[in-house]
């Protein structure tokens, strides 16, 4: 898109007017690069801003006119550079991308190589962002920050079938006829009702599975066939290294064998009594949890929850390794600052990116 056009079709997507082959083409290029998808949220911000959303407005061409001379007058925002997400008032950040907003296209099993077309809905979740799905089916799924679950409008196949990039809690609705498969990489986790969490986020070489009740099969797409490699019962997690494409699968201890991690409020610290499970599953309720995590693997979590670009300085740093609980919604600050009182690492922000070295 060239960039005229672009704001033209940024501007007919978020008024609801854009064609079906506009809001695909939008589709394709949120998802090509992920400064893309912060350009997109700066831009609906500012939207928003200047009252181009307001339903009572009906001069869509004004309104149109009124943000376009805003990008022209605002000097921060251009079409390439890397845009920071802004936030205000209660504004949810998590966009819902309905296809219309694309559709899928697939090859059917016929031998006429018939173009059959079916609507999905990609939910996507920015970084610092989570979000909640309710499935057709009634299946209930949380999201983690830096997420994207796609789905179909309707269940009318045989399976109940989702596409996972990020992290998600499933607690997916019984169906003995019809199993849940949630696709992710070369894995798939089959179900016919249970509640699972499940890890797989593009940059990362693993894929975690955890089961909380119920029971899953974990699948390998081998050639053109998938192949059973683990089944899970409750508290169990298998660890899929995608690089060797081996799996292994570890045993939770029950709540009686609980961790103790420390978190810090208003100068207070406490100790919490956290089972191995809940350390996997408590993001979904606003509480940052370090178990035993090597700095990198933080810094990744960081950058995830809070959507601020985090930096390890030396190498060596990243693979030491520590643990921690947070649990009142503090903010980055808050943590970093309880990381450097009671670690031996220290940090500083610099073009609102934060740097993390050695005391």
């Amino acid at each position: 898109m060239d960039q005229e056009n672009f704001y033209d079709v940024i501007a007919r997507y978020l008024d609801g007017s854009a064609s079906e082959k506009e809001a695909e083409m939008l589709l394709e290029w949120l998802k090509a690069d992920k400064q893309n998808m912060k350009l997109f949220i700066d831009l609906k911000d500012l939207w928003l801003k200047t009252g181009t959303l307001n339903k009572e407005d009906k001069e869509t061409e004004a309104a149109l006119l009124r943000f376009k001379n805003k990008l022209k007058n605002n000097n921060r925002i251009s079409f390439n550079r890397k845009v920071q997400l802004m936030r205000y008032g209660n504004i949810a950040a998590v966009l819902i991308i309905a296809v219309l907003t694309g559709i899928l296209l697939f090859r059917n099993g016929g031998s006429n190589n018939a173009i059959t077309s079916e609507q999905f809905t990609e939910t996507i979740i920015p970084l610092g962002q989570k979000g909640k799905v309710i499935l057709p089916d009634g299946t209930k799924i949380s999201l983690n920050s830096g997420s994207k679950l796609r789905y179909p409008s309707n269940f009318n196949g045989t399976a109940r079938e989702v596409y996972l990039e990020g992290e998600a809690y499933f607690n997916v609705a019984h169906n003995q006829e019809k199993p849940f498969l949630v696709h992710s990489g070369k894995l798939t986790v089959k179900v016919l009702g249970t509640v699972f969490n499940m890890k797989a986020y593009s940059g990362d070489n693993k894929i975690e599975t955890t089961l909380i009740s119920g029971s899953v099969k974990i699948l390998e797409q081998t050639n053109a066939s998938l192949e059973e490699v683990a089944m899970l019962k409750p508290n169990e997690q298998a660890v899929y290294i995608m690089s060797s494409r081996k799996i292994s699968v570890n045993r939770f201890a029950g709540t009686e064998s609980a961790d103790v991690l420390k978190a810090e409020k208003s100068r207070e610290t406490v100790n919490v009594q956290v089972s191995q499970m809940e350390t996997v599953t408590m993001w979904k309720d606003q509480k940052l949890v370090f178990a035993d995590e090597t700095l990198d693997e933080m810094a990744q979590k960081l950058e995830r929850w809070y959507g601020k670009p985090v930096h390890i300085e030396s190498e060596s740093l990243k693979s030491n390794r520590y643990s921690g609980k947070f649990i009142y919604n503090e903010t980055i600050y808050q943590v970093l600052e309880v990381i450097r009182l009671t670690t031996d690492l220290n940090y500083y922000e610099k073009d609102h990116e934060i740097y993390i070295n050695a005391k």
